[in-house]
């Protein structure tokens, strides 16, 4: 069960030089136990171990508990279910993504300071909806498609 999505535009880049910075953010993560909603075991509500970074019971969908065993941005990227695709020049470019919907948003919205400015991800829902996030001054927007239909006139032959 689950809900599948897919990008169907996508010119978003991490550049370069934003990936160890990028990947920090991401790491940092860990620690958010609150924000993770993928599948859980037996203890999910024990308190987090003393001295812990991460609660190894709770974990964001389709990763791992510590996000720290995934070792670069381009790892943490295509665990998530990203098609990405690394530059000569080193940056990362995010080309694809169909699966099922899960924690992706918030990796997105993470790497929003590191994405460059100006680009975005169309999406498309199993039932047809679209979506776009566009990045802008290190900030992601979203935006929702709306059909309009006009009349054209009658058609006649």
């Amino acid at each position: 069960m689950g809900y599948f999505i897919r990008i169907t535009y996508s010119n978003v880049v991490i550049p370069a030089e934003n990936l160890d910075a990028s990947y920090a953010a991401l790491v940092a993560l860990n620690s958010r136990d609150d924000l993770k909603s993928g599948g859980s075991l037996p203890g999910r509500d024990d308190p987090k171990p003393e001295g812990a970074d991460h609660h190894p019971h709770r974990w964001f969908s389709w990763m791992p508990a510590d996000l720290k065993t995934l070792p670069t941005t381009a790892a943490i990227l295509e665990n998530l279910g990203f098609e990405i695709w690394q530059g000569k020049d080193g940056c990362i470019e995010i080309n694809g993504y169909d699966s099922k919907a899960g924690d992706e948003e918030i990796f997105l919205l993470t790497l929003a300071p590191y994405v460059k400015p100006d680009t975005e991800i169309e999406w498309m829902g199993e039932e047809n909806e679209q979506w776009k996030f566009v990045f802008k001054n290190g900030r992601m927007y979203r935006y929702e498609a709306e059909t309009l239909w006009n009349e054209l006139g009658e058609v006649t032959l």
